[in-house]
């Protein structure tokens, strides 16, 4: 399983409350939950750094952290942010799309998937991406 990404760079985010609302969610508040995840602050750095570690390294790694590593090309800092790159392969336009924090993943699915009517998963990934 692909580590998700959502959120195109040019929209404004949103993510749920508690009761389901939608609450505004801004750049500081992605940098602040990036960096409490392990797997993107050391991207982070990777990303910082320009390079990322050799291949030797990367068996301590988490599988999330190697799918970063495998995929470095595609991802970029931006203000603090990581994004990554979403290609569509049906010729759709290119899209920076924000890595979503472990820690928000399952909130963001669940509110997701609540707040569209229970959708299929090709439904669900398709409104994520977009």
């Amino acid at each position: 399983l692909a580590p998700v990404t959502t959120r195109s760079a040019d929209s404004d985010a949103t993510g749920p409350s508690a009761d389901g609302q939608e609450e505004p969610v801004g750049p500081q508040d992605w940098v602040k939950a990036q960096s409490k995840d392990d797997d993107v602050k050391a991207l982070k750095v990777w990303l910082k750094d320009g390079a990322r570690p050799s291949r030797q390294e990367t068996s301590a790694f988490s599988p999330a952290l190697k799918s970063y590593w495998a995929s470095f090309a595609q991802f970029r800092l931006k203000e603090g942010v990581v994004f990554r790159l979403w290609t569509d392969e049906l010729d759709g336009p290119d899209r920076w799309l924000r890595v979503v924090p472990q820690q928000w993943k399952s909130k963001l699915l669940e509110g997701y998937h609540d707040g569209l009517g229970h959708p299929g998963v090709a439904r669900l990934n398709a409104t994520l991406r977009n």
